[in-house]
């Protein structure tokens, strides 16, 4: 009979190493994990390059402080994982004795002694010096305790390690880390969108010119902080998870994958790439943000028209030029989620290239003409006996510039829906290239991942999110200026794939939508340019001026640069011969 996994406590250590002091760290991380065994934790994380320190100049400085795997590290440590039945994650740098190569290396030691390692996938600008990239793809161990996965610091900033290891059936994420606070930003979101425990190890001191932030923590499926340490100081951080609670749920939400739409993962267009748009533009974007009414278009329109008068038609608003208007999902339509088939098929409006059908075309139509902007809008698209759920995109002058008809479709789209099979990235004069996504794909990381494989330096994301769906930041304001104000899953779109993402919600409404309409930035961590939004329940309209591809350390030509696709994505888009038991 399978042994059925119970609640167990995890430890994180935020453990301060030494650089180069190879023996001190050993003898003082010894004692934290022990401490953290006696007191009954069962899986004890630590940082990230935890036994040497992080910064090395190259090969031969690093080759004086490495060790092979397993090896006298592993040996050390392993005794306490067999002494007192837990499992312990260490991080170190790696001498492999076949190539002579040198890892970033995350090693797990069980009750059996030494199980796996880990290598680092994406390599921050330090390592590549020493480092070569991790070569081992993302393993998962099936232990007493659950399956079990290592994602190494900048590793989170690619969605694509962690969704490995949810494809691969890990329930427990070990995440080391040496971060001032970028990596960090991301765990919520990783946890919430492949409904994971990450338990995270980062340090709080300083090494060189690079102050660690701290905040070692334990995230929950759900996407809640269960436990977090301090900005200061060495500290032990544990709480009790349950890893066997959230497999079916984790099993439903990889369900809505798409696989074979995920194949341009696979591409590595950078540098080279002739069609990405090289000349930044300045970019003046309105969101409308209003409180739906149900069914009723014509009543819709009007609110709509209200509200750019009040906020947009006003005489020093009529001196500027508008590049942008956004409204939310499905735009005229009422409520989205609580449209039925029936209701769909007298809301649906058929689309020409030659001209305009129905009123919802009509009305924005015209209203692009008014404001000589362009628009971009959702509505009921009929295709024969088909309905879609779509965005247009209408340019200054009328006419139709592009449409997307949305691929990952939610439980109340599948009602009446039938799922797109592309997705959509044009060029837009004045703007640059506009990518679309609809409401709840914001779940979905992979779309937004092949925008931005496409180039796209924005995303209009359309939207109809009610409270009971939305998760805010919870990440601490010591990191994150945003923390309890923006919507988690709209914020680390923007910052993971860096380009600006483009939202409009409704408001209020009887299904309490959530609001947060506005323009959401690349970097508003580290200070590179400010997210700007309506609060939950103000109608109205935001208007965000911008400038795509800033020059910054951060950009999307070095992420897309960053990505491993040769290979370690695979598992990604290729299915399993047989269904991969949760």
């Amino acid at each position: 009979m399978k042994k059925i996994i119970q609640p167990y406590i995890v430890a994180s250590l935020q453990f301060n190493p030494q650089l180069h002091e190879v023996e001190d760290n050993i003898q003082r991380l010894y004692s934290m994990v022990e401490q953290s065994a006696k007191g009954g934790a069962k899986l004890i994380v630590s940082p990230e390059m935890g036994i040497t320190g992080y910064h090395f100049r190259d090969r031969e400085e690093v080759a004086r402080y490495s060790d092979s795997v397993p090896g006298a590290v592993t040996d050390i440590f392993k005794q306490l994982a067999e002494q007192y039945e837990c499992y312990i994650v260490i991080g170190l740098p790696e001498y492999d004795r076949y190539s002579s190569l040198y890892y970033n290396t995350a090693v797990l030691l069980g009750p059996q002694g030494y199980l796996k390692k880990y290598r680092k996938i994406h390599l921050w600008e330090s390592e590549t010096h020493w480092a070569a990239w991790g070569n081992l793809g993302m393993p998962v161990f099936n232990t007493p305790i659950g399956h079990l996965a290592m994602v190494i610091c900048m590793d989170a900033y690619f969605f694509e390690t962690f969704r490995l290891a949810a494809v691969k059936g890990a329930d427990v994420v070990a995440f080391l880390t040496n971060s001032t606070g970028g990596s960090l930003a991301n765990l919520q979101a990783r946890a919430l969108e492949n409904c994971q425990y990450i338990v995270s190890a980062n340090r709080s001191d300083q090494e060189l010119d690079y102050s660690m932030i701290g905040n070692s923590a334990v995230w929950h499926p759900l996407g809640n902080l269960l436990a977090v340490a301090g900005t200061q100081g060495e500290e032990i951080v544990k709480t009790t998870i349950d890893p066997k609670q959230f497999r079916k749920r984790r099993k439903s939400l990889l369900k809505r994958r798409r696989p074979e739409l995920y194949h341009d993962l696979a591409l590595h267009i950078s540098p080279w790439n002739f069609r990405k748009n090289e000349m930044p533009l300045k970019v003046r974007v309105a969101c409308c943000q209003y409180k739906p009414y149900s069914s009723d278009k014509m009543a819709n329109m009007k609110r709509v028209k209200q509200l750019l008068q009040e906020g947009w038609n006003g005489a020093e608003a009529r001196e500027q030029i508008l590049d942008l208007l956004v409204l939310p999902e499905l735009s005229f339509c009422g409520q989205p989620s609580q449209i039925d088939f029936a209701q769909a098929w007298e809301l649906a409006e058929q689309i020409n290239t030659l001209g305009t059908l129905g009123p919802s075309m009509d009305y924005v139509t015209g209203l692009a003409k008014d404001l000589n902007s362009n628009v971009v809008f959702g509505l009921i698209e009929r295709v024969e006996n088909s309905l879609y759920n779509t965005v247009i995109m209408i340019g200054r002058d009328g006419t139709i510039l592009g449409r997307y008809r949305k691929t990952h479709l939610s439980e109340s789209d599948r009602i009446w829906a039938t799922a797109g099979n592309s997705f959509t990235v044009i060029p837009v004069a004045g703007i640059g290239n506009v990518g679309f996504a609809i409401g709840s794909e914001a779940e979905s990381p992979e779309v937004f991942a092949l925008l931005a494989i496409k180039r796209a330096d924005l995303v209009v994301l359309p939207s109809s999110c009610s409270r009971s769906e939305g998760e805010w930041v919870q990440v601490s304001p010591s990191i994150h200026p945003d923390s309890g104000k923006a919507l988690v899953y709209w914020d680390i779109r923007a910052r993971e794939n860096c380009f600006y993402l483009i939202v409009a919600d409704y408001t209020g409404g009887e299904l309490d939508y959530l609001g947060g309409s506005g323009v959401y930035g690349i970097d508003p961590v580290y200070g590179l340019d400010k997210s700007n939004f309506l609060g939950t329940s103000v109608e109205g309209v935001v208007v965000t001026n911008f400038k795509t591809l800033p020059e910054n350390w951060y950009t999307q030509e070095r992420f897309l640069a960053c990505r491993r696709p040769s290979g370690t994505y695979d598992p990604l888009f290729l299915r399993f011969s047989k269904p991969r038991r949760l």
